[in-house]
């Protein structure tokens, strides 16, 4: 999930770019020469691909509500604080880091959503079926429960 749901993320993101053509907020600062389009952020898109699938990992693991929560605040924060400081040095805007979460958010419930349907599918094959005398199709523990 994590090798499909970060670069296609990304690969999003470039599109976004290219879609939309938005100038940075200053084309050279103090620190780096901003090359390229603003929107939408892709450091904040990929902190929210990475961090978002990775809470997605752990969160089916842990018992307690405290440390659900915990997880879910920290994940959170290291998103805020790469699209904070991706404002703060003058590469994006408020919106070009709100447009990342947003899509990195809808990007990885895609990704949740169809790696379940996928892996439904693949255990659903590796279930034996047998073929009953009317021509139905009944898992093989159904079929020989009934006969004994």
């Amino acid at each position: 999930m994590l090798i499909v749901a970060v670069p296609g993320g990304m690969l999003l993101n470039e599109w976004l770019k290219v879609a939309v053509h938005r100038q940075r907020p200053f084309v050279e600062g103090p620190y780096v020469d901003w090359s390229g389009y603003s929107f939408a952020s892709g450091h904040t898109i990929a902190a929210t691909l990475l961090y978002g699938q990775l809470l997605l990992f752990v969160l089916p693991l842990l018992k307690t509500r405290h440390w659900r929560v915990l997880c879910i605040f920290s994940a959170a924060s290291l998103v805020f604080v790469v699209g904070f400081s991706r404002v703060a040095l003058g590469a994006h805007f408020l919106t070009d880091v709100l447009a990342a979460i947003f899509f990195g958010i809808v990007w990885l419930m895609l990704c949740t959503v169809l790696g379940q349907s996928v892996r439904g599918r693949t255990v659903a094959s590796l279930v034996p079926v047998v073929v009953a005398p009317d021509h139905s199709v009944k898992p093989a523990a159904h079929a020989l429960a009934r006969r004994h």
